[in-house]
């Protein structure tokens, strides 16, 4: 249970925001998910990657990227970059493909797309009707094993930066190139629509010939709110947000988590009327590109809030009537 969200902010910027929920074997939730990951490639160019998916596949998928994106290349882009993100997800499907049909019928996958079964003395015999027949359901999205799908469908977000441009794409198990996102914007997993839905009230309201050139800490309070209000109405999703911020001098930036959480304090906070757009502004930029203490931005958050400061803390913990 997931929800990634990115943003394009221009030719140079954007970012890339996940929430923290983690769900182990459908009955345990947890907060340690980490569903953002940085490549770099040792060239000007990386990505960060936000994944959703069964944790211990994306583990995999990250190992083999990680091999892959070693090898010597002459030229690095962000297409490149997310076509090896790409690949990796499609090896490492059919690899755990592969492993399960030869645990469960004793027959690899190549033989049951060949319909023969090799024996140990360099025979082969064809392969049972029956068997063919489940291994078609298997791969079939619709009558698929739930077992192997539960893990191997997974999707992700790739937020990739060049010497040229920044790049958003979409890949997937069910597909074998990445798709470029044609808009700012891109959410994905199962708190994608509520998350799009606040995405798209922000750029509803933006001019058209502003779409390409976003304020940064504008995006970035859309991607809190986004994050925040799925986590509130999506069942799984939840805890600290993690971030991940490309600058305008092409370099990554990976707030603290305290950061990250004062930060969607701040946005909730906006978005309730005890704190002003101004101060939301002033202090996501002092959070995420000027360094600023953590402490020293929450300490003038409760001085300004309105109508104080207890005001604000009762409502981040809870209270309905925080304003009285």
């Amino acid at each position: 249970m997931t929800v990634i969200s990115a943003m394009q902010f221009n030719e140079k910027e954007g970012a890339i925001i996940a929430d923290s929920r983690a769900t182990i074997d459908d009955v345990f939730e947890s907060g340690l998910g980490d569903k953002l990951h940085p490549f770099h490639t040792g060239h000007p160019a990386f990505c960060v990657v936000g994944f959703s998916g069964a944790a211990e596949f994306i583990t995999n998928v990250i190992a083999h990227a990680t091999a892959s994106l070693k090898e010597e290349e002459t030229t690095i882009t962000g297409t490149s970059l997310a076509t090896r993100i790409n690949d990796s997800l499609i090896h490492t499907k059919r690899t755990y493909l592969d492993n399960y049909l030869k645990a469960t019928f004793g027959i690899s996958e190549v033989e049951f797309q060949t319909g023969y079964k090799m024996l140990p003395n360099g025979s082969r015999e064809p392969i049972n009707p029956t068997l063919l027949n489940t291994y078609h359901d298997i791969i079939t999205t619709t009558n698929g094993s739930a077992q192997i799908n539960r893990i191997t469908n997974s999707s992700a977000l790739v937020l990739a930066s060049d010497p040229k441009s920044i790049h958003l794409f979409k890949v997937s198990t069910a597909f074998g190139i990445p798709f470029p996102v044609t808009r700012p914007y891109q959410s994905l997993g199962n708190g994608q629509h509520i998350a799009e839905e606040v995405l798209y009230t922000f750029f509803e309201h933006t001019p058209r010939e502003s779409l390409a050139s976003i304020d940064p800490v504008h995006g970035l309070a859309a991607l809190l709110a986004a994050n925040h209000r799925a986590s509130v109405r999506s069942t799984g999703v939840g805890g600290i947000p993690r971030i991940a911020i490309v600058s305008a001098t092409s370099s990554l930036v990976l707030p603290s988590e305290a950061a990250c959480m004062l930060a969607q304090e701040i946005v909730i906070g906006t978005k309730q009327g005890f704190l002003s757009p101004q101060f939301q502004g002033i202090s996501l930029y002092q959070l995420f590109y000027a360094g600023a203490s953590v402490d020293g931005v929450e300490r003038e958050m409760y001085k300004v809030a309105t109508p104080h400061g207890d005001a604000l803390n009762r409502f981040l913990r809870g209270w309905k009537d925080s304003k009285n």
